[in-house]
């Protein structure tokens, strides 16, 4: 029988011809919490090397270099690769759903984006304020300023881990990171191996995945494909919610070290999906979404000097085989330390040219263009040996914003060796995309909507106080974190004309509204031992706007929390749980249709088996109940689980 076959065999084993849901819920939750209880004991009166606990995370968000967690000048949550697989997720927007400030919920729109996912509040299908970055290329599309999240060329096994920086940080990513900056970095090849995952579950789910990868000290190359099958949610009264997805995904990532200081790497992928449209029983989405990056890193001396040269990217429509996005990326970036390496400064520079080619959403100008250039400079000095300062600033010229500046102070004082307080303050701005400039669009006999080339970008003003600290020989993580900010500009659709005696609303943006958001968040995190932890975080926040609009004032839990752990166990057993409760909250989609969203639980799960360099495993999403609804599409999202298998020669894992 072969590895499919057998999934699926061992998939409707545990559906309900067997075993009923509620069945299959009891049993998640009994063995994960067994296991973990078992776990954390045992790690406890066991004698762990702390070498483990020794070594800080690296970040590289905050400040454009490597830099160790604890003196970045932002609230950041690092997300790695044993997460990753401890969490079972199948998508890779649930990774992130049980981070601190974070707002994920299962939302379908028309134009095929299936997620939404935003920093610290203002969700929405495209969330105009979150810069998205792969490997250090921007994967946000410029027509709404939104990331097509199903649509992304990456990889869940080949995530080396993700780095989640909340609050403004335009200076140094542009404008459309005025909320927050999400970086996926995969992982540079670094061993000989063959690698295959497999699984299926519920809903029709099938996940099968392969990669190869050869490395040596001069080069090495990875290559990774992953298909991905599933039939979708349904609507609460069960009838289909077309909203299927067949998904491919291929990559490849390799580097060549030709001289000592310098290192040259090449990326390249493309997602090949077709997907129903949620509400559209009568059509689908055949999308085509293809990169190609390369990037040469020199070390002269004391600085580095990094350029990033044909970055491109290009989303096509299969079945009209028009290209919906054709973008160009060029970047320069030189970094540098001095004065015995207590001044850090890093400057540099891009360019990107962007052509979108949509007849239907720009009727009578379907050709549309955007050209944005941007200079940005980061200066970070340690004054004493407790203080530090850090201040970046950015310019950038665009056709759909005109010139901008963005800008950033924080200050650090390190209260003691493994303890460091921060204050800054920060200006962002987001540009409109060009969809709302531009505009001309009907998706119905009675409804127009048309842009207005006047618009401007929205600016974000944030204050925050933070604090992070390690305890007991660095085990325990603490994280707290208070912000205010105030939105203006921002953007909202109005009416501008109705047309009789034949009905037709003809609406258009404007910049006519201010949100204040207030908010903090608190995250701790204890490790037992390696592979072996728990956690928990909090978050509260809330909107007002000049308006009152419940739409702004309700469009977030004012409370989220979150809890779990992860444990590698005895003779290969391992286990996972991860918790979370989110407040009440609205819903808004497009053309301002609102749906009040009942506060809920979310349960995910996962217990694998490892037996020599492979390994079996069950996971779970979803698990406290059979449905519920997160987003104004109004799909149940229903209780998943799935049976896996995952096989490895060579490496070192």
């Amino acid at each position: 029988m072969g590895t499919s076959a057998y999934i699926r065999k061992v998939v409707i084993e545990i559906e309900p011809q067997g075993v009923d849901d509620m069945k299959v819920k009891k049993l998640f939750a009994v063995i994960t919490t067994f296991a973990l209880f078992t776990g954390q004991v045992r790690a406890a009166t066991t004698d762990d090397t702390l070498e483990f606990f020794q070594e800080e995370a690296k970040v590289v968000t905050a400040s454009r270099y490597e830099q160790p967690i604890s003196e970045s000048s932002m609230a950041i949550t690092v997300i790695t690769a044993e997460d990753i697989e401890a969490s079972g997720a199948v998508n890779l927007w649930d990774i992130m759903r049980f981070s601190p400030g974070m707002d994920i919920s299962e939302g379908r729109a028309p134009q095929g984006n299936r997620a939404i996912v935003s920093v610290r509040g203002f969700p929405k299908f495209f969330v105009d304020s979150l810069q998205v970055l792969v490997d250090g290329r921007s994967v946000y599309t410029p027509v709404d300023s939104g990331v097509l999240w199903q649509e992304l060329p990456v990889q869940l096994e080949d995530i080396d881990h993700i780095e989640i920086a909340r609050g403004p940080n335009a200076a140094l990513y542009g404008s459309n990171a005025a909320q927050g900056t999400i970086n996926i970095i995969t992982r540079r090849p670094d061993q000989n191996v063959l690698a295959a995952r497999s699984r299926a579950g519920n809903l029709n789910l099938r996940r099968e995945s392969a990669s190869a990868e050869r490395a040596s000290d001069k080069a090495g190359f990875r290559v990774s494909q992953t298909y991905l099958r599933h039939d979708g949610f349904d609507a609460p009264s069960g009838a289909d919610g077309h909203e299927f997805v067949n998904s491919n995904v291929a990559s490849l990532r390799g580097f060549w070290k030709p001289a000592a200081g310098t290192d040259a790497e090449i990326m390249a992928g493309g997602a090949w999906n077709q997907m129903g449209r949620a509400g559209y029983p009568d059509t689908r989405l055949d999308t085509r979404d293809r990169f190609a990056m390369a990037k040469i890193s020199q070390d002269i001396g004391s600085t580095t000097a990094d350029l990033m040269v044909a970055s491109k990217r290009e989303l096509r429509d299969v079945a009209t085989q028009h290209s919906l996005l054709d973008q160009n990326d060029v970047e320069v970036q030189h970094r540098l330390g001095w004065w015995n390496n207590r001044v850090h400064t890093t400057w540099g520079g891009s360019f990107r040219n962007a052509k979108v080619r949509d007849a239907e959403l720009f009727v009578g100008s379907p050709n549309q263009r955007n050209i944005t250039w941007r200079g940005f400079t980061d200066q970070t000095i340690k004054l004493l040996n407790r203080l530090t300062l850090r201040g970046a600033v950015s310019f950038e010229d665009s056709d759909t914003g005109g010139q901008l500046s963005a800008y950033q102070v924080a200050t650090l004082y390190r209260l003691a060796p493994h303890q460091m307080v921060r204050m800054s303050y920060s200006m962002a701005p987001t540009l409109p995309g060009i969809f709302f400039q531009h505009a001309n669009f009907q998706p119905s006999p009675l409804v127009r909507v048309t842009g207005n080339p006047t618009l401007d970008a929205t600016k974000v003003r944030s204050v925050e106080l933070g604090y992070r600290g390690f305890f007991d020989q660095r085990r325990l993580e603490m994280d707290t974190n208070v912000f205010y900010s105030v939105t203006s500009n921002i953007k909202v659709e109005e009416t501008r004309a109705i047309f009789f005696p034949t009905f037709r609303l003809d609406t258009t943006f404007r910049n006519n509204n201010r949100i204040l958001s207030r908010g903090s968040e608190m995250a701790v995190k204890y490790h037992f031992g390696a592979y072996r932890s728990v956690y928990a975080n909090y978050t509260y926040q809330t909107l007002s706007d000049d308006k009152g609009l419940l739409t702004v004032t309700r469009a977030v839990p004012e409370h989220k929390f979150n809890v779990g752990g992860a444990a590698r166990l005895w003779r290969g057993l391992n286990a996972s749980v991860n918790a979370g409760y989110k407040d009440g909250y609205l819903s808004t989609g497009f053309n301002s249709n609102t749906i009040p969203i009942s506060s809920y639980w979310r349960v995910d799960a996962r217990v694998g088996y490892k037996i020599g360099t492979g390994e079996i495993f069950l996971a779970g999403q979803n698990l406290t109940r059979p449905q519920h609804i997160e987003a104004v599409d109004g799909l149940a999202v229903s209780r998943t689980y799935q049976a896996g298998v995952s096989l490895q020669l060579g490496g070192s894992k």
